[in-house]
């Protein structure tokens, strides 16, 4: 972004030929081109003070993102950046410009449901997005799955359920990791909580025909259904795909040393 001097001289320059009205699209274009600048390097390792108001600046970008009169507060956004990646950084000014910028936002009233979920924390969002996941995959394991004119719907079913325990225990052992000083906008985690789960049930699904179509070269052991073993990697594959790569390499190298067994196939 160049020192706060030149940056200064750029926006005094072409301070008035900048639209303070700004769309949806200019303002996520903005916002986002910000953030950006959060999330380099330019602010990697600095020091608890410094990461803590980035995650403050990145809150407010996140409520930049609507369509307003905003063209202006985007600028003083760019500002307070300039003063915290200075050498030395501004606290002071940036403090300055973050109070300001945090009093002008949040004086135009926002409707009860965005401002509920711009104040959340991530892991909330993360969790409302599985919630909303976890009601797709019910609608599509009882109601969508049955109606396939297949002879296999009982254990497609286990599959998809499985596959989708198996993404979701995934998504809540990685809740430690998000943090407010990732900047991780309530959009992405929203995504990250949605489609997380989805991705463990599609690669579940695609386990589950490989299995079927018996182009993997092993079987449960006697004694033991079928079913066990399609679940059994259903949720696996969906709680990491490498690590079903490395399940699945090592009961081909058993199943190639005579240690599987023939069991029923459903």
């Amino acid at each position: 972004m160049g020192s706060p001097v030149v940056a200064a001289e750029r926006r005094k320059r072409e301070g008035p030929q900048r639209p303070q009205l700004l769309s949806f699209v200019d303002s996520e274009f903005r916002a986002r081109e910000l953030v950006d600048v959060l999330r380099g390097p330019r602010f990697h390792g600095r020091d608890e003070a410094i990461q803590e108001r980035v995650a403050r600046l990145a809150v407010l970008l996140d409520e930049l993102r609507l369509p307003a009169e905003r063209g202006l507060l985007f600028d003083q956004a760019e500002l307070a950046i300039d003063h915290l990646g200075a050498e030395p950084p501004s606290l002071t000014l940036f403090d300055r410009v973050l109070e300001h910028l945090e009093e002008e936002v949040r004086a135009v009233p926002l409707p009860w449901l965005s401002r509920t979920v711009l104040s959340a924390a991530p892991h909330v969002i993360v969790a409302s997005g599985a919630i909303l996941a976890m009601g797709i995959s019910l609608f599509v394991t009882y109601v969508l799955v049955p109606a396939l004119p297949r002879a296999d719907v009982a254990t497609l079913q286990v599959v998809t359920e499985a596959g989708f325990a198996g993404a979701l225990t995934s998504l809540m052992l990685r809740f430690h990791r998000i943090r407010v000083r990732w900047n991780l906008s309530n959009r992405d985690a929203f995504f990250e909580g949605l489609f997380r789960p989805f991705i463990g049930v599609f690669f579940a699904w695609m386990m589950y025909f490989l299995l079927d179509a018996q182009l993997l070269p092993f079987r449960p052991v006697e004694g033991t259904s079928m079913l066990n073993l399609h679940a059994g990697l259903a949720f696996v594959t969906g709680f990491s795909e490498r690590l079903a790569a490395s399940v699945v390499e090592g009961l081909t190298q058993r199943a190639g040393g005579g240690g599987g067994g023939g069991g029923d196939e459903r």
